[in-house]
């Protein structure tokens, strides 16, 4: 049941704040993020990339990177294709 509540919250940071990568950062720090699904957004910050092509070094970092440029530009787009592509595009 948390599992619900915390995607609904966060789909709601993604589309309503202005960075929404505060609030990912603020959760990440969280012991609920050691725990089944959210363990694999926690290996994220431990994912590097190659320097040459991604110097924010992370694929947590570059996500972060990633949602907050979406929210720049999520009012051009209806929510449901907006949380499809944010979900898709670091895949």
């Amino acid at each position: 049941m948390w599992e619900q509540n915390i995607f609904r919250e966060m789909d709601i940071h993604l589309l309503q704040d202005e960075s929404p990568s505060h609030y990912f950062n603020e959760i990440s720090k969280d012991m609920i993020f050691d725990q089944y699904p959210l363990q694999f957004l926690s290996r994220l910050k431990q994912t590097e990339q190659s320097p040459i092509h991604h110097p924010e070094g992370s694929v947590w970092n570059h996500t972060m990177l990633v949602i907050d440029e979406a929210a720049k530009r999520r009012h051009k787009s209806n929510q449901k294709k907006f949380l499809c592509g944010r979900h898709c595009s670091t895949i």
